[in-house]
């Protein structure tokens, strides 16, 4: 540990290191806030001890909440409610215990809050499975019954206390006891009630998505949960493996070249000639097809709202799956939706679906009445349905159209309103290759002879010096880059999506001799283990 670390009260140093160039980063934990304030790095930890600081300059009382399955937050006192509530500023929610446990899906265990005062068990804050014993058998790996597990609060609460003796007022003293005790009653409520007062269903925002999934936190799947199967519905609600099944890219996030101000989204039916055709042309955003079209299915594509960044692509065979599959999309996503498919036994997934995404309209037999009271002719399935709208929201540009004609489509031109463009780093794709390539570094930034002989961290400072120049000319097109040892450095544009496995290369052969496709994403999206040094300042 440093001198500078040690200043800034680093409570440990985590150091990475890169996979093509081996250069290795130091990310020190600091708990310093001035250091903080300067640094502006950190993950949950940094964002409680920040946003405490905040809190308790502004005057209110605060306690740092640690949950043993590995995140952090804080709890504010409100005056106005006498409560806690919680805040989790690296999230941006306020008043939301729910999230943890019915958003992102975690398996709580212990919650435990602590300021100078006290330290308490606020677990069951956090949960509505107190009492069930698959959650009591989680905390028993900690503690051997819910009596021994008290004690230790309650002695190093005393124990607080006789070192505080004589220096905390004794009206502060009476406030911290009331406080206790309301808590406890809320307590012993929460904990035998089994339900949320909010239907939080959100999974978490912040982190990449490689990283929450890895973690288990992109959300619960809210159409099956456990209270609906424990109330003896669950062999009707629970979704069968075909319900479940689904069709995708390999690699589902891609960014277009063609990052405007507005998000260019069309829509177009899946019909038989469509889909022999060019299935991945009915859904086009910012100019790259990217639905996944399957017959008698439907094909969503989720956007990113602030960047206009393609994240996931899906193919389902009914509404049941996509309904499931759309549960766990977060608030203000972007969706496009085209289908061929009709279905009589929908009623409670449509009604889910409906009920999530303003503006979509899956009344079946409606529409079909329609349909024959304006036409002559009988009706002939499919009927398609094309939609562009957004999770949670009914913004006025959503857009749903049913039709049997095949020429019918959505085209939109949607507002991002960055205030300014994304920071975007490259995305390692190891064993992939591109859909085609657009062609090679020129020799003026690197011959083809030292692009065959170049190592991986030499081909990556050719193409950050290529890219600087085509951004300064605001000219570029050029998504990535796709390479391998032995190889030149071959550029990619937006007709490189859909990625695809490197044949005759499998997933466990050495990353050394493997193809490697890099393209850009936005920040966010790229996990901390990926990033690479001297990235070019794109935007």
């Amino acid at each position: 540990v440093t001198e500078e670390e040690k200043a800034g009260r680093a409570s440990r140093v985590e150091v990475y290191k890169c996979k093509l160039c081996e250069t290795e980063a130091t990310f020190p934990r600091y708990n310093s806030p001035r250091t903080l304030f300067q640094t502006r790095r950190g993950r949950c930890g940094e964002f409680a001890n920040l946003f405490g600081t905040y809190c308790r300059a502004l005057g209110f009382d605060t306690r740092y909440i640690l949950d043993f399955t590995d995140h952090v937050w804080i709890e504010v006192w409100s005056h106005r409610t006498r409560r806690w509530i919680c805040a989790d500023s690296c999230e941006g929610v306020i008043d939301e215990p729910g999230m943890y446990e019915k958003g992102w899906g975690k398996k709580l265990n212990y919650a435990i809050g602590a300021t100078k005062d006290s330290v308490v068990d606020v677990t069951r804050r956090y949960t509505r499975k107190f009492h069930e014993d698959e959650f009591q058998a989680r905390r028993r790996e900690f503690a051997p019954d819910e009596e021994s597990s008290e004690n230790v609060f309650r002695l190093a609460n005393q124990t607080i206390r006789q070192q505080q003796f004589g220096k905390i007022p004794k009206g502060r003293l009476e406030e911290l006891d009331a406080r206790m005790k309301m808590e406890a009653a809320f307590f012993v409520k929460v904990a035998s009630s089994g339900v949320w007062d909010s239907d939080y269903k959100e999974g978490r925002i912040s982190g990449s998505l490689a990283w929450k999934a890895a973690r288990n936190e992109l959300g619960e799947v809210h159409s099956v949960n456990e209270e609906t199967i424990k109330s003896g519905a669950g062999k009707k609600a629970k979704a069968s493996e075909e319900d479940k099944k689904s069709e995708s890219f390999l690699v589902e996030s891609f960014y277009p070249s063609s990052r405007h101000e507005n998000l260019i989204i069309k829509v177009r039916p899946p019909s038989d000639k469509m889909l022999a055709k060019s299935p991945r042309e009915c859904i086009r955003v910012s100019g790259v097809p990217c639905a996944v079209a399957v017959s008698n299915g439907i094909s969503i594509v989720v956007v990113d709202e602030a960047s206009g960044c393609i994240l996931q692509s899906r193919a389902y065979l009914n509404w049941s799956g996509a309904g499931t599959f759309l549960a766990t999309v977060p608030l203000g996503r972007i969706v496009a939706i085209s289908s061929n498919l009709l279905e009589k036994k929908s009623e409670e997934a449509t009604h889910d679906i409906v009920g999530a995404i303003g503006g979509l309209n899956l009344d079946f037999d409606s529409l079909k009445s329609s349909v024959l009271e304006n036409s002559v002719k009988k009706f002939v399935s499919p009927l398609f349905t094309l939609f562009v709208g957004q999770i949670g929201y009914h913004p006025k540009w959503a857009t749903c159209i049913q039709t049997c004609d095949e020429s019918e489509s959505i085209q939109l031109s949607i507002e991002l309103n960055l205030s300014a463009p994304p920071k975007v780093m490259l995305r390692s794709e190891f064993n992939i290759v591109p859909a085609v390539v657009s062609g090679r570094l020129p020799e003026q930034n690197m011959s083809l002879k030292t692009q065959m002989e170049a190592t991986n961290h030499q081909k990556r400072l050719a193409f950050n010096a290529y890219m600087e120049n085509q951004i300064s000319s605001a000219k570029s097109s050029v998504v990535g880059y796709t390479t391998k040892p032995g190889a030149p450095i071959y550029l990619i544009r937006n007709d490189a999506f859909p990625f695809r496995r490197a044949d005759g290369v499998c997933s466990t052969k050495s990353e050394k001799d493997s193809w490697v496709t890099y393209h850009f994403l936005p920040e966010a999206l790229v996990p901390d283990d990926d990033i690479i040094t001297f990235e070019p300042s794109v935007t």
